[in-house]
C-alpha cells in the first residue's frame, strides 16, 4: 500500500462521515494555504478532538473506510477475540454511542452454522433485563456482519480484579447477587448461558450495576431435548463452548446436557476469582478440564486470609462435581447469598474441610462480622438505586423485542450477530429520568470533604482508591492520590525496630522491578531469572500468586499496581502473568530480550534481540505494531501512564508515540558516569529523567507540543554531589500524587526531592547500592532494591 499523504487523507475525510461539514472545509481551508506532512494533518484533528488515536491510525494506514459499518462510526477497539472484534461506535444519525461487535468473514464457514445461530438468536433476542446487556441493532454491511448493543462505560470483573485485585468478600457478595437475577431470568426463559467468567460480568462505573454480556454460546436447557438435537447446537462442529477456567465438568463431556446449573458452576468459579484474585485451578486448558472433573474445589484464600467460613461454603456448594448437589437454580443462590447478611441465618453447605461434620446449623453461626454487614449496606443501597431507575417490564409480561431474519445469523463469541437483519424495538413511553451521576470533580470535592471530616477513615480510603481506579492516567487521578497521604494504609503498621527502614526480604537474586498494590496491601518483587514474588503487607508474607516460570537472565517488569508482570524467557518468548495464573507467548519472528507492560496490563512492548521494538497484544498473544527504534543499546523501555507513547532508555531517551510522529531523542550529559535513566509518572505520564542536559519546563511523552518540554527538577548540576566525585543515579521513582521524585545511587544515597522545586526534603544512606525504587499509592513508603538482592522498606511519613 502507498504511503498516505496529505491529499489521500483529505479524500478519505470526504468520504467517510468522521467530520461535521464546517470541521471539514476548516481542513481543506488549512490544506490550501500550505503542504503539510499526513502525521501532522491526523495530529490536529487528534489535537482539536475531532478524531481518536484509534480513527488516525486508520487513517494513516489508508484503512478510513473500514471506520464505517452500517449505520455506525468506530472510535475505538474496545476487544478482540476468535470470532471478531468489538469496537466504541456512534451511531451516525442518532449520535448514541453503541458497542458494536463485527464478526470475521472467515467465521462464515457454512449456511448450516449460519441456520443454527437463527434460531439461537430467536431464542436469545428478547431477553430485556436491568442485569442483561440490551441488543439495539444488527445487519450486514460491506460483506461484514455485526451486532449492536448498549455500550456500557465500566469494567468487566475480570479486568477489574487484575487491575485493582481481589474483591471484598461484601462487594464480591454483591457481583454474584447481581449475576443470579440475570441467570434467574435467562433461565426462565429456557436458556443456558454456558460461559459464565468474570470477563462476561461487566459494571457500570456510575452505578455499579453488574451486567450479564455474551450470550453467543447460549442454547436451549437439556430438558428441551428434541429442539436440541433437531437445529444442532455449535458443538456438533467441533468448537468448544465455554472457558477451561470456569468450565462445570458435565459441561466438557456433553455440553448438550448442560442446564442452568451448569451456569451456577461458572458462577461458583467466578467467585472464587473475584475473592482470590486467581481461577481455581492452573495448568493447561485439558489440565484445568481433568481438574474440574476431578480435584477437590481449592480453598478460597482472599487477601487477608481464608474466606470466610460460610462464603468458602457457598462457592464450595456452587463448584460441586455432580449438578445434584448444587443449588437448583440461581434464584435458590440469591436467597443464600442474602442469608448472609448481618442477621441472615441460613442452611449451607460447610467446606471441604468439614463436610463430615454436615450443614451449618443456625446455632452454630458466630455474630455478623464486618463484611456481612457490609454486604447488607450494599444491597439495600443496590436495590434503593434499582427503584429510582426505570422498572424493567416484568417477567410474564411479553416481549417488545422482535428479529427479522431475512438471510443468515452468526455469533461472534463474545455476543450475537444477525446477517441481513435488523433488530427492531416498540417506542416506549417517556420517562422521568433519575438525575445525572456526579462529576468528577464533583466526587473528588466530596472525597476531599469525606477526608477533612471524623467519617470512618478505612471507608474513605476505599473510596479513593476506588474513585483511582474508575479514573486511571488522568489530573483528577493525581489529586485523588494526595488525599492518600492523610489516610490510613497496611503500611502504617510496619516496625522498623530502632533502624530508618524495615526489611522486606532477605538477599537472593538481583532485583529489577518494585511495585505496591493500589492500596497498598501487597509488595511485588521482580528478580532476575525468576517468577515475580508477591508479599502482604504488613506482614511481609509470601502469597505465591505468581507461578513460577522460566525466565531469562532480565526481571519481569511490572504494571504500576503489580496486577501483571512480563518477561522474556530463554527461548525468546515472551511469558505473561495475570490473575494468579502464567501464560508462554510464542512470537514468531521476534526473538523476546526484555519487556516493559502497560500500565492498564494489556499490552506490552518487547525489545527483541534484533530488529525493531513492538507492541503485543497479551490478551491476542500476538504483536500487533512494530515501532520505528531498532532494539540494538536499548537497556529498559518504559510505557507512559496513558498508553500512548513508551520511552526507550540506551545511550541515550528516546521517547515514541504509538500513534505516529517523530521519535524525540533526548542527550545524556557529558559530565556524568553512566546512561541516562529515569522513571513515569504513575498518572501523568510525566517523564521524570537524569542524567541527562537540563531544560526547564514539562513535557507529556507523545504530545505534539514545541512549547512543551521535559520536567527535569533533579538536574541542578550540584544537587546533592560535586563533579567529577558524584556517583551516578542508578534508579528513580516519583510518586503518584507527583509530590515527591527518589534518586538513588551506586553507593547507596537515597535522596527525596520536592517534585515540584527540586529542593531536597530527604536524605538516608542505605547499606548497599540501590537498583530499583517505588513509591507506595499513599507516598509515606518507598520500596528500595540493593545489592544483593534485599529489598527494605523506608517509612518517609507525610
Amino acid at each position: 500500500m502507498p504511503a498516505p499523504t496529505a491529499d489521500t487523507i483529505l479524500a478519505a475525510l470526504k468520504r467517510v462521515p468522521l467530520l461535521s461539514a464546517s470541521q471539514l472545509r476548516r481542513v481543506e481551508d488549512a490544506a490550501g494555504r500550505g503542504r503539510h506532512p499526513p502525521e501532522r494533518v491526523v495530529g490536529r484533528l487528534v489535537e482539536k478532538g475531532w478524531a481518536t488515536k484509534f480513527q488516525a491510525d486508520a487513517l494513516l494506514a489508508g484503512k478510513a473506510d473500514t471506520l464505517v459499518v452500517g449505520p455506525y462510526l468506530l472510535l475505538d477497539l474496545l476487544g478482540e477475540g476468535g470470532m471478531g472484534r468489538v469496537y466504541m461506535a456512534r451511531h451516525v444519525r442518532l449520535g448514541r454511542i453503541d458497542a458494536v461487535k463485527v464478526i470475521r468473514s472467515d467465521r462464515l464457514s457454512s449456511r448450516n452454522i449460519v441456520r443454527r445461530f437463527a434460531r439461537e438468536i430467536r431464542l436469545t433476542a428478547s431477553l430485556e433485563h436491568p442485569h442483561v446487556v440490551r441488543a439495539l441493532d444488527a445487519g450486514e454491511a460491506g460483506g461484514r456482519l455485526y451486532l449492536a448493543t448498549e455500550y456500557i462505560d465500566g469494567q468487566d470483573l475480570a479486568s477489574t480484579v487484575i487491575h485493582g485485585g481481589p474483591l471484598t468478600p461484601a462487594d464480591a457478595c454483591l457481583v454474584a447477587y447481581q449475576a443470579c437475577q440475570a441467570l434467574q431470568y435467562v433461565h426462565e426463559r429456557g436458556l443456558v448461558h454456558r460461559d459464565i467468567k468474570p470477563s462476561n460480568l461487566m459494571r457500570e462505573r456510575a452505578t455499579r450495576v453488574v451486567k450479564l454480556m455474551d450470550l453467543g454460546l447460549s442454547g436451549v436447557r437439556a430438558g428441551d431435548a428434541a429442539a436440541s438435537m433437531a437445529g444442532g447446537l455449535l458443538t456438533t462442529d467441533g468448537v468448544m463452548l465455554g472457558t477451561p477456567d470456569f468450565m462445570p465438568p458435565e459441561q466438557a463431556r456433553n455440553p448438550h446436557g448442560a442446564d442452568i446449573r451448569a451456569d451456577l458452576y461458572g458462577l461458583g468459579a467466578t467467585l472464587f476469582f473475584l475473592l482470590s484474585g486467581r481461577p481455581p485451578y492452573a495448568g493447561s486448558a485439558v489440565e484445568k478440564l481433568m481438574a474440574h472433573a476431578s480435584l477437590p474445589v481449592p480453598p478460597v484464600v482472599t487477601p487477608g486470609g481464608p474466606a470466610p467460613p460460610p462464603l468458602a461454603a457457598l462457592v464450595t456448594k456452587l463448584m460441586a462435581k455432580d449438578p445434584d448437589d448444587r443449588y437448583p437454580t440461581p434464584a435458590a443462590v440469591a436467597e443464600a447469598l442474602l442469608a448472609l447478611r448481618a442477621g441472615a441465618r441460613a442452611e449451607v453447605v460447610a467446606p471441604a474441610a468439614a463436610q463430615a461434620a454436615g450443614p451449618v446449623e443456625p446455632s452454630d453461626v458466630l455474630p455478623a462480622e464486618a463484611w456481612q454487614s457490609e454486604f447488607e449496606q450494599l444491597v439495600d443501597e443496590a436495590e434503593s438505586q434499582a427503584k429510582a431507575r426505570v422498572q424493567p417490564r416484568r417477567i410474564s409480561r411479553p416481549t417488545r423485542w422482535g428479529w427479522v431474519l431475512p438471510a443468515a445469523a452468526v455469533t461472534l463469541g463474545l455476543g450475537v450477530l444477525v446477517g441481513t437483519g435488523v433488530l427492531r424495538r416498540q417506542p416506549s413511553p417517556p420517562v422521568e429520568r433519575p438525575p445525572p451521576p456526579p462529576t468528577p470533580a464533583e466526587e473528588l470535592r466530596d472525597l476531599r470533604a469525606a477526608v477533612a471530616s471524623a467519617e470512618d477513615r478505612d471507608a474513605v480510603r476505599r473510596r479513593v482508591i476506588d474513585f483511582r481506579a474508575r479514573h486511571p492516567a488522568t489530573p483528577i487521578a493525581v489529586a485523588a492520590a494526595g488525599l492518600l497521604r492523610k489516610l490510613p494504609a497496611p503500611t502504617d503498621k510496619l516496625q522498623a525496630k530502632g533502624a530508618p527502614f524495615v526489611a522486606a526480604t532477605a538477599t537472593g537474586r538481583a532485583v529489577g522491578a518494585l511495585a505496591f498494590a493500589g492500596d497498598d496491601s501487597r509488595l511485588v518483587v521482580a528478580r532476575a531469572g525468576r517468577a515475580p514474588e508477591e508479599l502482604t503487607l504488613p506482614e511481609l508474607t509470601p502469597t505465591g500468586r505468581f507461578p513460577a516460570a522460566e525466565v531469562s537472565d532480565h526481571a519481569a517488569a511490572l504494571a504500576p499496581d503489580g496486577r501483571v508482570a512480563v518477561a522474556a524467557d530463554g527461548a525468546g518468548r515472551l511469558v505473561a502473568w495475570a490473575a494468579g495464573a502464567v501464560r508462554v507467548i510464542d512470537l514468531p519472528d521476534t526473538r523476546a530480550r526484555t519487556a516493559a507492560v502497560a500500565p492498564d496490563g494489556k499490552t506490552a512492548v518487547v525489545v527483541p534481540q534484533d530488529g525493531d521494538l513492538c507492541r503485543v497484544d497479551l490478551a491476542a498473544g500476538r504483536v500487533t505494531s512494530r515501532l520505528a527504534v531498532p532494539a540494538d543499546g536499548v537497556r529498559e523501555v518504559l510505557v507512559v501512564a496513558d498508553g500512548s507513547a513508551c520511552v526507550a532508555f540506551g545511550d541515550t531517551v528516546r521517547v515514541v508515540p504509538f500513534a505516529g510522529g517523530a521519535v524525540r531523542t533526548i542527550e545524556p550529559m557529558t559530565d556524568v558516569p553512566g546512561p541516562p535513566l529515569g522513571a513515569v509518572a504513575p498518572e501523568s505520564g510525566r517523564l521524570y529523567l537524569a542524567g541527562i542536559e537540563p531544560v526547564p519546563g514539562r513535557h507529556l511523552p507523545g504530545a505534539d507540543r514545541s512549547d512543551l518540554r521535559y520536567e527535569l527538577p533533579l538536574e541542578r548540576r550540584q544537587w546533592f554531589f560535586q563533579p567529577p566525585t558524584r556517583p551516578r543515579a542508578t534508579a528513580v521513582a516519583v510518586s503518584a500524587d507527583e509530590a515527591v521524585v527518589a534518586v538513588g545511587t551506586g553507593s547507596g544515597k537515597l535522596v527525596v526531592f520536592a517534585a515540584a522545586t527540586g529542593k531536597i526534603t530527604g536524605e538516608l544512606a542505605l547499606p548497599g547500592g540501590v537498583k530499583a525504587l517505588a513509591f507506595s499509592t499513599s507516598g509515606r513508603v518507598l520500596a528500595a532494591a540493593l545489592d544483593g538482592g534485599r529489598v527494605v522498606l523506608v517509612p518517609l511519613g507525610k
